[in-house]
């Protein structure tokens, strides 16, 4: 693909997400756009006086609680400012409409301390209107295009502050508008002393006679307003890139019809201190081998650790990482993961939300300055931990090849000793064996060496991912101090009127040093990240099924090697582009010639265009393991979008037999405005009632209420809204919302409101027969899950996936078990013995052939509120192999420890084995 061929690809995306996404554009603050409104009557929050400004305890309290019920959709805004008047702009009508639009809108977070609420601004939350402008630049030039819009409003919003107006910032703001706008009166922007109200914006509304004429207002409205969607800096970015030379690894990847090289070999040694399976080890090994590389993460399966678990690999080889997702929920739960499940807490910087973390960025590269932030670590020490490393990987390999063959002798020698009849070339075969049995180390030993080598390793690593940090950040603050230094001058003495200048003086190169792993939304990508071909060794973009093209382009510039993670079967990107308007943006970017799948903006999300794209199947990994939600609850998906290829990992003869869905079939009715309150009445009972028995608990159950329909949600918000608290809202982080609000969520209870009858329309059921929509909607709980549905199932269309699952439901959780081989194969003579020796030590919780996640065990038992498993080997039949290396880590990363007990140890040294048995069931 050549220059002009990718100008040409990114200008077309860049139209279409700028077609796409719509920005806050606020035209009437007083209108019923903004909710909850209220006037300060003092400029002090604006201007930075006070940092927490304390607002009305009654006020304060219904936007908290409301904000905590909408937080995926709606936010608090302060508008300042106001451009006041009349014009037919933007309107759709015959008349000119009021305007009463704030050329500035402030993001501003509510909080409570000690029963009082206050308000504080978020760093660079303040925006320009793009209404407002839109108004004056009709005023002052009616002929003015697009492009010559989209030029000035950048122009005028490089002006606006991180945060606050004080006199220098508006003094910048001033001179900027005036010099647009000469013949507009701006005086208000110093008359901060003298705030008006509503009443007053609507006098001077009245006042305004003439269209297009605007008088500006000093106001501060306080209220609430539907979230954005349109990201400025994803737009500039995309048109910076199509003026680039440059072309990262990845995007030639995806859009390059040239073969990209990979590495020569894939790393032998894995830097992961946690348990890996082995799709996530493939994982591990793909992503610094090839430019691109996809995961499918079913719900559940782990895909936030295993990302995670990149960071730490790519940290230990000295590499950087960028992780990005759409929504700063995603991104959250991975920061945490390398926090506080895999102790390196130090090492990221998560970009985009405001003050706080802008302010963790200055204190850490000031702690490092301050040497507070790490140990000295000289060269030889990191070296001589490396090679520890390498050398417990030596020993892990060699005692699994020992294993493996150790199992093969077994079952030989075992079939010798149960065919044995005494003649003399057995009885010598014999003595050898029972010579070798009791003088060779026994098997369980071996296993345990195995076993500690691994422990020992991932200690290893984890130690030194922590020195391989220090060592790099030590290195480069002795080689250059002084970079560092400026940069955390730059973020810490910006004066308040200018944007930050971060990015430009910032060297990324040592930055990444004290910083190698950075998280952010592909929205704010390009916030504290300069756009630079290749800057990150790594990018990894999670939830990708929920990125559009558009927006993860940016991010995916920015790496030499890409992840790409997400599920087909999960839910996928809106869009509002009609498909007319996209062809004819095909056409007017002449992309007729590409294949229509890769320029398929409206119905591709990035995960679909990396699937069409990846030439080698060794690029794609599915994980297999799922850790969410007891074994009935996700039985359906595992069947019905996933062809049973789920390992469940909460799947064990304790689980299997008990019932965590519970059906409630209700006599509502879905009213015109798709409401059904039956359904919402009896949701509400249930959950009003374990709020209740739960009231005394330390740790209460999280809560997730869900209807596949907005009408149902709003219903059902409007009504817990007047029942439950701030507080207990905030103790069970009830979430309460459609499918497209729980992506990536879960809860340990959910309450799912299916809001249809016998008398929906089939449109509505057809919705509900999303692949995506449905699998999302059933797979959120984690311990339990209640359904709320109305009418007769039985009578509804077999085909519906609603319908298929009300049938898995009404079913006994223990059939499906009942017809598996596995539990109903009768036990060998050998299992025989081993269970009567244990009935014989007081031990009667036995299993035979019991299975767990998906494996069988030979013997499962319980004794002292644990599980262990007894792996016969050596015996014919079904207790002759033993557990492969990569089970036996399976069962270990789901708490089963695992005694195996040869059927040859067990004729020769009977006694032997029992006194071990016991010792491993007292101490594991």
């Amino acid at each position: 693909m050549d220059r002009d061929q990718r100008h040409n690809l990114l200008s077309y995306f860049r139209a279409c997400y700028q077609a796409d996404n719509r920005a806050l554009q606020i035209t009437n603050f007083t209108s019923r756009q903004i909710e909850k409104t209220i006037w300060l009557e003092s400029a002090q929050l604006l201007t930075g006086e006070l940092l927490q400004f304390p607002v009305a305890t009654e006020w304060g309290t219904d936007v908290f609680k409301h904000l905590l019920l909408h937080k995926k959709e709606e936010e608090l805004i302060l508008g300042t400012f106001f451009l006041v008047g009349r014009s037919r702009y933007g309107f759709n009508k015959n008349q000119a409409q009021k305007v009463c639009a704030p050329l500035l809108q402030i993001q501003v977070d509510l909080f409570e301390e000690d029963e009082v609420y206050y308000l504080s601004v978020k760093e660079d939350g303040v925006q320009l209107n793009p209404a407002a402008i839109r108004f004056l630049e009709v005023a002052h030039y009616p002929d003015a295009s697009d492009d010559q819009f989209t030029h000035t409003y950048d122009q005028l919003a490089a002006q606006c502050p991180d945060a606050f107006l004080d006199f220098d910032a508006r003094f910048h703001l001033e001179k900027a508008f005036k010099k647009r706008y000469p013949e507009q009166n701006f005086a208000a922007f110093h008359a901060l002393d003298e705030l008006t109200d509503q009443k007053g914006l609507n006098r001077q509304y009245r006042k305004q006679l003439k269209e297009n004429e605007f008088v500006i207002c000093a106001a501060a409205g306080l209220g609430l307003s539907k979230k954005s969607s349109a990201a400025q800096g994803v737009l500039a970015e995309l048109g910076e890139m199509s003026q680039q030379e440059n072309w990262s690894a990845p995007l030639a990847a995806l859009f390059s019809d040239d073969p990209v090289e990979t590495t020569a070999t894939e790393p032998s040694l894995l830097f992961s201190p946690a348990n890996l399976s082995r799709p996530q080890r493939q994982i591990l090994r793909s992503a610094q081998k090839y430019p691109l590389t996809q995961v499918i993460g079913p719900p559940g399966t782990g895909k936030s650790f295993t990302i995670a678990t990149l960071t730490i690999d790519a940290l230990c080889r000295g590499q950087s990482v960028l992780v990005v997702s759409k929504y700063d929920q995603a991104v959250d739960v991975i920061a945490q993961k390398i926090k506080k499940d895999l102790g390196l807490s130090r090492v990221v910087a998560r970009s985009g939300r405001g003050r706080s973390q802008k302010k963790q960025l200055r204190d850490k590269i000031q702690a490092a300055l301050h040497n507070l932030s790490y140990d000295y670590v000289n060269k030889f020490t990191v070296q001589e931990l490396l090679f520890k490393i390498r050398s417990a990987q030596k020993r892990i390999d060699r005692l699994e090849a020992m294993l493996i063959e150790r199992e093969k002798n077994e079952v030989l020698d075992s079939t010798f000793l149960l065919n044995y009849r005494g003649s003399l070339l057995q009885v010598i075969k014999k003595y050898f064996i029972e010579r070798k049995i009791k003088h060779t180390l026994p098997y369980w030993d071996l296993l345990e060496k195995w076993e500690k080598q691994m422990q020992r390793k991932g200690r290893l690593i984890s130690k030194y991912a922590q020195l391989r940090f220090n060592f790099d950040l030590q290195r480069a603050l002795n080689r250059h101090r002084a970079t560092f230094v400026a940069l955390s001058e730059e973020l810490k003495q910006k004066p308040r009127h200018q944007k930050s200048n971060f990015t430009a003086v910032a060297n990324y190169h040592l930055l990444f040093k004290a910083l190698p792993i950075w998280l952010t939304t592909t929205r704010e990508t390009g916030q504290l990240l300069p756009l630079q071909a290749e800057l990150f060794d790594l990018v990894i973009i999670d939830e990708a099924s929920q990125c559009d093209i558009a927006s993860a382009l940016p991010a995916l510039y920015r790496g030499k090697r890409a992840v790409i993670v997400g599920d087909p079967k999960q839910l996928r990107h809106l869009s509002f582009v009609s498909y007319q308007r996209q062809q004819q943006l095909q056409a007017k970017y002449q992309l007729s010639a590409l294949p229509l799948p890769l320029i398929n903006y409206r119905e591709n999300s990035i995960l679909d265009i990396a699937n069409q794209r990846i030439p080698s199947q060794d690029q794609v990994h599915f994980l297999n393991e799922h850790y969410r939600s007891q074994p009935d609850i996700i039985h359906f998906s595992n069947r019905a979008f996933y062809q049973d290829a789920l390992h469940i990992m909460t799947d064990l003869p304790t689980t299997q037999a008990r019932d965590n869905i519970t059906l409630h079939v209700c006599q509502g009715e879905r009213n015109a405005q798709g409401v059904n309150e039956e359904e919402g009445k009896q949701l509400l009972a249930i959950l009003m009632e374990t709020i209740q028995e739960q009231s005394g608990r330390e740790k209460p159950v999280s809560i997730g209420i869900l209807s596949p329909f907005r009408a149902q949600v709003d219903y059902l918000k409007k009504q817990i809204s007047g029942q439950l608290d701030p507080g207990q809202i905030e103790r069970h982080q009830l979430l309460i919302g459609t499918p497209y609000h729980f992506q990536g969520e879960e809860r340990d209870l959910m309450l799912l409101s299916m809001a249809v009858d016998d008398q929906t329309h089939n449109a509505t059921f057809r919705y509900l027969d999303r692949a995506d929509v449905f699998n999302v909607s059933i797979t959120r709980a984690k311990q339990a899950q209640h359904i709320f549905i109305s009418g007769d199932t039985s009578q509804w269309n077999n085909d519906l996936l609603l319908v298929q699952y009300m049938e898995t439901i009404r079913q006994s959780p223990t059939l499906s078990k009942a017809a598996s081989p596995l539990s109903i194969a009768a036990p060998d003579d050998f299992a025989l013995e081993v269970d009567e020796y244990l009935n014989s030590i007081g031990i009667s919780h036995i299993r035979h052939q019991s299975e767990v996640a998906g494996f069988p065990i030979d013997l499962l038992i319980e004794y002292q509120d644990k599980k262990f498993g007894i792996d016969l080997v050596g015996y014919p039949g079904e207790s002759t192999s033993a557990f492969t290396p990569d089970r036996h880590r399976m069962l270990q990363r789901i708490g089963i420890g695992t005694f195996v007990l040869p059927y040859t140890k067990w004729i020769i040294e009977p006694e032997v084995c029992q006194l071990e048995l016991q010792a491993f069931l007292k101490t594991s």
